[in-house]
C-alpha cells in the first residue's frame, strides 16, 4: 500500500465514523430535548446532568459536523480541483447551516425569550430532513468512487493503489 492510498483510507474512515456520531449526537439530542420539554411541562425536577449533557452533546455534533465539512472540502478540491456544484454539496452545507444556527438559538433560550425554544424546535426538525438528504446523497457519492479507489491486485501479487487524479504513483 502506498502512502497516498493510505491516507485516503484514513481519510474515507474519519469521515465514515464522523457521520455515524454526528446521527448518534442527534439521536441523543433529540431524546435529551424531548426528555427536557416533558420534565419542563410536567413541573417536575429535572436531573441536574440532563441540560448538561444536551449542551455538551451539541458542541460535540457542531465539532463533528465542522469535521465533515472540511473532510469534504479538502477531498474534494483535492480529487477534482473544484467544488462543482452537487446535491452532497448543497445537502452538506444545509446541515452546516442547520446544525450553526442550531446551536446559536440555543444559546438564546431564556424564560425572558420563548419563543427561541420553538425556533430551536423548528430548526431541529429541518435538520432531521437535511441529515436525511445528506445521508442518502453521500451513499450515492460512497457508491460511485468506492470502487474506483479500492486497492487491486495485479498479476505480480503485490498491491497498487489507484488514487484519482492527485496521485497516481506508486510503489512496488
Amino acid at each position: 500500500m502506498n502512502l497516498p492510498s493510505l491516507i485516503w483510507w484514513v481519510w474515507t474512515k474519519i469521515s465514515s465514523w464522523s457521520m455515524v456520531l454526528s446521527l448518534l449526537a442527534y439521536l441523543l439530542l433529540g431524546i435529551t430535548g424531548i426528555s427536557l420539554f416533558s420534565l419542563r411541562h410536567s413541573k417536575r425536577p429535572r436531573p441536574s446532568w440532563l441540560r448538561p449533557l444536551h449542551y455538551i452533546t451539541g458542541w460535540v455534533m457542531v465539532g463533528l459536523v465542522l469535521l465533515l465539512l472540511a473532510i469534504g472540502l479538502v477531498s474534494t478540491l483535492s480529487i477534482y480541483g473544484t467544488l462543482g456544484r452537487s446535491q452532497h454539496l448543497i445537502a452538506g452545507l444545509s446541515v452546516v447551516t442547520l446544525v450553526l444556527l442550531s446551536a446559536g438559538s440555543a444559546t438564546q433560550i431564556s424564560p425572558k425569550r420563548p419563543w427561541v425554544r420553538t425556533v430551536h424546535v423548528s430548526i431541529n426538525i429541518a435538520l432531521l430532513v437535511a441529515f436525511t438528504w445528506v445521508l442518502f446523497s453521500g451513499w450515492q457519492v460512497v457508491q460511485k468512487y468506492s470502487t474506483s479507489n479500492r486497492l487491486r491486485v495485479d498479476k505480480g501479487g503485490y498491491s497498487k493503489a489507484y488514487f484519482p487524479v492527485t496521485c497516481s504513483a506508486t510503489l512496488p
